[in-house]
């Protein structure tokens, strides 16, 4: 998918889609359940294209290093906190306000400066997951990159610097597209965008098999009616969420 994040850990029971029928699954998601200030839904639609966030990386940077059509990113328009309440609910994708420090070597001092400062904001931002806010998706626009201040014993400055950017935030009943990348016998490895996520073996039906020989291994029914294995598309149910600081994936047993 393009984004490096770390792994996370599994939830609760739920279900997978396989292109035929739904099967027990678990997931889990990097996101905490508070609230950012300001949420801007990019789309109504539960489910998520693979392309959606390669897209908005390449959309900000054909643009010169930020996204101008604000309004209209996404092809709808971004809603207000209100809005997005009328709206009927939680969506995964926001645009907020955020802040970061750049710390900068003297070396880029020089009328390309600034120019420094955003790209060096863009590599460090994006694809990381606050915590609070979620996964930073693409950084839209630089509102104010302010005096910087020099380091005592080192020469370097720090630049603090606000932002908007488009962030990831999953949340509980959510229904997300998922890629299977690893197949083993302790379960399924996927991706939803830049989070990791974990299908426990214990949580696949109990007719389907593990099968090593198979190239590449898969999990598969007697019959081989059903089969999932490593670049299958698999559609996934959040229901609940956990950061793994040490990104260690295991599994919660289920209550």
């Amino acid at each position: 998918m393009g984004f490096n994040g770390p792994q996370w850990g599994l939830m609760a029971p739920n279900v997978v889609y396989n292109g035929t029928q739904w099967w027990p699954a678990v997931t889990g998601c990097p996101l905490c359940q508070s609230l950012p200030l300001s949420q801007s839904p990019l789309t109504s639609s539960p489910f998520i294209p693979a392309y959606a966030f390669r897209a908005l990386r390449a959309r900000r940077d054909h643009a010169g290093g930020a996204l101008t059509n604000q309004r209209r990113v996404g092809g709808r328009g971004l809603l207000s906190l209100p809005a997005w309440r009328r709206s009927g609910g939680a969506r995964m994708f926001y645009h907020i306000s955020l802040e970061h420090e750049i710390l900068l070597h003297p070396r880029y001092f020089g009328p390309n400066l600034l120019s420094t400062v955003k790209q060096k904001l863009f590599t460090e931002v994006e694809g990381t997951c606050t915590g609070k806010y979620g996964f930073v998706i693409a950084v839209t626009t630089i509102d104010n990159i302010g005096a910087g201040v020099i380091q005592p014993g080192r020469g370097f400055v720090l630049y603090p610097v606000r932002y908007k950017a488009i962030v990831f935030r999953p949340f509980k009943g959510e229904l997300v597209d998922a890629v299977v990348t690893q197949v083993n016998k302790v379960g399924l490895f996927t991706e939803i965008g830049p989070m990791s996520c974990f299908i426990s073996r214990h949580s696949i039906p109990s007719e389907m098999e593990f099968d090593p020989n198979s190239n590449p291994p898969c999990y598969k029914t007697v019959d081989e009616d059903i089969v999932i294995q490593q670049d299958d598309e698999i559609r996934l149910k959040i229901v609940g969420t956990r950061v793994d600081k040490n990104d260690i994936v295991r599994p919660i047993e289920t209550p």
